[in-house]
Formats: structure tokens, C-alpha cells, sequence
């Protein structure tokens, strides 16, 4: 309660400043910032959780030089969620991964 009297005094003498108010483009600018920097936190998060589910699995893609979450990567994920053979998951990659294996 004092406190609120103090401020109240000081600004009635007009011994305070006003606090700083961003131009409205700024704010908007700042608030997209903050949602792009939440969105690719949750893109890594959820990128982590792939991960360690396949590892917690025992399914290693090192065999092939692939990020699972290319084309090719997701081409491999999508067949192992149908149950598709290996060979058959193979046939679908694109040359270039075959070749550098």
C-alpha cells in the first residue's frame, strides 16, 4: 500500500517517466519474432523425439547417409510405418543415397 502512495505522489509531481511504448509495426515485427523462435523450438523438440523413439527402437539408419527428415529419410520412415520390407524400402530411395553407401 506505501508503495502504491509513493508512485502515486511521484507521479503526480511528474517526477517519473512514462514507460516506453514500441511503435505498433515494431510490436508486431517482435511478436512474429517470438512465434518463428517458438515454432523451430518445437520443430527441434519434435525432431529430438523422432530420434530418440528410433533409437529407443533399435532402428539405426546409419547405414545410409540420409537425414531422416528429407525426402529420402522420409521415404524410409514412411515404410517402416506401413511394415514394408527392406528391399522394398530400398528400391523407393532415389540413386544418389545408393551410391555414396
Amino acid at each position: 500500500m506505501a508503495d502504491s502512495l509513493w508512485l502515486a505522489r511521484i507521479c503526480q509531481f511528474g517526477l517519473c517517466q512514462p514507460s516506453y511504448v514500441s511503435p505498433l509495426p515494431f510490436r508486431q515485427l517482435q511478436q512474429l519474432s517470438r512465434y518463428r523462435r517458438k515454432l523451430a523450438a518445437k520443430r527441434s523438440c519434435m525432431r529430438n523425439q523422432i530420434h530418440r523413439t528410433l533409437d529407443h527402437d533399435r532402428v539405426r539408419l546409419g547405414w545410409a547417409p540420409v537425414d531422416i527428415f528429407d525426402k529420402n529419410g522420409r521415404r524410409i520412415l514412411n515404410g517402416l510405418a506401413a511394415e514394408e520390407s527392406p528391399l522394398a524400402i530400398l528400391r523407393t530411395l532415389t540413386g544418389d543415397v545408393l551410391s555414396k553407401r
